[in-house]
């Protein structure tokens, strides 16, 4: 699937099906919404291109009518028409969809499981944070006291990640949820029902907190079948659809073509729609031949970043066109280094921790731009647990030898202008 696409699968799944699903005779959509949803940087003008393409226009049953506000800008709005055409027995609407674990090492998905919720928890001492709706308080104050699992220190966008954790769960209502153990895909859907919070014994307790606050949401019962009774067998899944639904993050939700598809999988709908096309028949293949799973595509990733390392290091004192930094590998050897990075990736819940955006292994339909990239915190330090962190290939790039924190407040300066 190419970006065109993936806009376009955006722009049906969260604005036409609504649209329909309301019975509306007109629709607009807001260029930088997609824009922002998809995590895209400066492709305004392909957004409203790959809108107003007529295969977004004829799929849709659209008439494009214009447009508001600047030709090709963040704030351009597009407007349609929408026509009487589409077969009523298409899916008018399709829900958010989320793929998440529930709590340190999953350890409350059984309560979830058999008490038919989905939750999360804070610590004794950050809850008041929360519950006064002190996002600053939230953070500054985990920043100061709390560790990643690994015992490094955390940065402020872990814990902004932290905050939102509650929040999310504690608003979902009629939103897919999927969940993954052992060989079988879990999922439910959240009912209206309003959410609890409660103080409960710590399963799996960090030292010092035996008792955490947990926030349910009422929902379904899980299943591990689709509607018609089918199992949802883990690796009877394609593997494109195995990639997307799997997550090393407390949650994630599912963005561009994957929440329609996992819609349709687990209602046991026809999915010739997907599997028909090219990128996902080269994916079976690959499969079938033993190629890129999804544990070879992260060893893939750590074997890069291991060789970008080790080079560095080895080039390190040597003089090219500017004078090289003295730069030391002090993990004792590779497999250690391994250990470090399968950390690293779990405490930064699976996100670029300069971006706040997914990172993707070295995948055949990977984002080269968005694949894990080594970055030391300190440019001028060594390569050494204390001093690294896992970044998307184009924000290494970007930031280069720029200090840290006066990187991340540019970062955050261009995301509120967006």
């Amino acid at each position: 699937m190419n970006i065109s696409d993936e806009i376009r699968n955006y722009g049906t799944d969260n604005f036409v099906a609504h649209a329909r699903n309301e019975g509306l005779s007109e629709l607009e959509v807001p260029v930088r919404e997609i824009h922002e949803a998809l995590g895209f940087n400066n492709r305004y003008p392909q957004v409203i291109s790959a809108l107003k393409a007529s295969a977004f226009l004829n799929d849709n049953a659209l008439e494009y009518l214009g447009h508001s506000g600047p030709v090709e800008s963040p704030t351009t709005v597009l407007k349609f028409k929408l026509l009487n055409t589409i077969s009523s027995n298409e899916p008018n609407k399709s829900p958010r969809v989320f793929i998440a674990n529930f709590g340190f090492r999953n350890n409350i998905w059984e309560s979830c499981l058999n008490e038919n919720n989905i939750a999360t928890m804070n610590d004794v001492d950050t809850q008041p944070f929360w519950e006064a709706e002190d996002r600053d308080g939230f953070v500054d104050y985990c920043i100061a006291n709390k560790r990643a699992t690994s015992g490094k220190p955390i940065g402020r966008s872990t814990a902004s990640r932290w905050y939102n954790l509650m929040t999310i769960i504690s608003q979902s209502s009629n939103d897919i949820w999927i969940h993954r153990a052992g060989d079988d895909l879990w999922w439910t859907e959240t009912t209206n029902d309003p959410f609890s919070i409660a103080l409960e014994t710590d399963p799996d307790p960090n030292p010092g907190f035996p008792e955490f606050y947990v926030c349910r949401k009422p929902c379904k019962p899980w299943r591990n079948t689709d509607v018609n009774g089918k199992r949802l067998l883990w690796q009877s899944l394609h593997p494109k659809a195995r990639y997307f639904l799997h997550t090393e993050a407390t949650l994630q939700q599912l963005r561009g073509e994957n929440p329609a598809y996992s819609y349709a999988l687990i209602n046991g709908q026809k999915l010739d729609k997907w599997h028909s096309r090219a990128g996902w028949k080269d994916e079976l293949k690959k499969s079938k031949n033993g190629m890129i799973g999804q544990r070879t595509a992260k060893s893939l990733s750590f074997e890069s970043m291991f060789y970008n390392a080790d080079a560095a290091t080895r080039q390190s004192g040597k003089r090219r066109v500017s004078i090289a930094k003295d730069k030391k590998f002090l993990f004792k050897d590779r497999e250690e280094f391994f250990e470090f990075l399968e950390q690293q990736y779990q405490d930064q819940d699976g996100l670029c921790a300069l971006t706040n955006i997914p990172l993707e292994f070295q995948y055949p339909d990977a984002d080269k731009q968005l694949l894990c990239s080594l970055d030391r915190i300190d440019s001028n330090g060594h390569y050494e647990a204390s001093n690294l962190q896992i970044v998307c290939r184009f924000a290494n790039f970007w930031k280069s030898d720029r200090d840290n924190d006066e990187f991340q407040r540019l970062i955050g300066i261009v995301k509120s202008t967006l």
